[in-house]
């Protein structure tokens, strides 16, 4: 059976030559490569709210401005206004999906599905090129949709190394099938790691995170009142930030806490609710004695208050269990605030606390480590009044460079993807 390509037919409107029916699947991309026409590119990420948000559009908006593309789409589930206009704005084309459902994550059929309607889609629209934003939850399902990326230039961003061996043996099957054509990591570690698990130098860009500044530059309000609710607390202040997902280990700091009633601080828990929720924290809170020591505010933070909490804080504790293998965000917003950090001592995270000096570590998932590490900690604070967030100045001018400087970001995606 013969199929009229969309993709030909596009073409042939340009050129003026008659529209060639050929196989939907194969043909019409590579026909429309070798034509010598500019490259389009689709980005595609299924979550576009929190970090997300400001990450995908940072990027896509450095590489509207380059004008290195004919066309350049995002194609993604459930995206909020705010996004979709200011993707619109910059002169990309989004494909805005609605929610498959109200609440709860996506199951791995769901997340291939949505990965199947983006390569149709990508295909029917004459994109050439795809960029998955986050390759870490696609990996089993691109394998289920091989055929459908067939002359589609798949590249991938890996956010953590994967655990799993399985995975992380599929994720480089992908790669020596050339069906993910590159891969772009956060961090030396997890660049160093997959080098040694064979990829090829070429196909890995180690892109560092930057602390993205117009996060504190938003319109939302409640600075004032966070100023006023932490103003009575006990000092230091403590920040456990982010979603309250069973790998950031929440449960693991409230109980290495209760082991610290006789020094001074409070803790401030800031986040949206997932695996645990605010019940939990209460029930924590009775039980380990920490109910007036604990400062809440359960919700989605708007960026500015966000702010306003790293801001306020004397450190930032990242209680992360060993299943958390990539770089985190409040260990970028921490840095960038010169705050003192306290994360696990494996992975991204690890490696990068003790590379630049930012803090310190502890054994992940060891509640006693953990309290040991808190307790000095506080005691430093007592000491001191404040906790450098690190010795070596060279180190962290370094790490801040990376972290600072969007456009040095922007850019090596344009280099990651040309």
């Amino acid at each position: 059976m013969r199929h009229f390509c969309p993709v030909q037919a596009q073409a042939s409107r340009r050129t003026g030559r008659r529209a060639q029916p050929c196989g939907l699947l194969f043909g019409g991309i590579h026909r429309l490569r070798r034509s010598g026409f500019m490259s389009r590119l689709l980005g595609y990420d299924l979550s576009s709210d929190g970090h997300h948000h400001l990450y995908n559009l940072t990027v896509m908006q450095h590489l509207r401005k380059q004008n290195q593309y004919e066309r350049i789409g995002y194609y993604t589930l459930n995206a909020g206004d705010e996004l979709v206009s200011e993707l619109n704005a910059a002169g990309v084309k989004v494909r805005n999906l609605p929610p498959f459902r109200k609440t709860g994550r996506l199951g791995i059929w769901q997340r291939t599905l949505c990965l199947l309607g983006m390569f149709i889609y990508a295909r029917r629209h004459g994109y050439d090129k795809v960029h998955l934003f986050h390759l870490d939850s696609a990996i089993l399902s691109l394998l289920l949709v091989l055929p459908f990326t067939m002359g589609i230039r798949v590249t991938g961003t890996l956010h953590w190394y994967p655990t799993n061996r399985l995975k992380r043996w599929l994720m480089m099957l992908l790669i020596k099938l050339r069906t993910v054509d590159k891969v772009a990591v956060h961090g030396n570690f997890t660049h160093a790691r997959i080098l040694r698990d064979g990829c090829d130098e070429r196909k890995v860009a180690n892109i560092h995170i930057p602390y993205f500044k117009r996060a504190s530059e938003g319109a939302e309000g409640g600075g004032q009142e966070i100023r006023e609710a932490l103003s009575g607390r006990k000092r230091p202040l403590l920040l456990a930030f982010g979603g309250m997902r069973y790998d950031k280990g929440i449960d693991i700091l409230m109980e290495a806490l209760g082991y610290l009633r006789d020094l001074d601080f409070t803790l401030i828990v800031a986040g949206s609710e997932d695996r645990f929720t605010e019940a939990d924290l209460d029930r924590w809170a009775m039980e380990y004695g920490l109910s007036d020591r604990l400062h809440k505010d359960i919700r989605y933070i708007p960026e500015s208050v966000k702010s306003q909490y790293l801001e306020l804080c004397d450190a930032v504790i990242l209680p992360y269990r060993s299943m958390f293998s990539g770089i985190s965000g409040p260990l970028t917003e921490g840095a960038a605030h010169g705050k003192f950090v306290l994360g696990p001592n494996h992975g991204e995270i690890g490696y990068t606390i003790e590379t630049y000096q930012l803090g310190d570590t502890f054994e992940a998932e060891n509640r006693a480590d953990l309290t040991d590490k808190l307790r000095k900690l506080l005691n430093r604070l007592h000491r001191g009044g404040t906790a450098t967030a690190a010795a070596n100045t060279k180190t962290t001018s370094l790490f801040a460079r990376f972290i600072r400087d969007e456009k040095l970001f922007g850019e090596n995606y344009r280099k990651f993807l040309a």
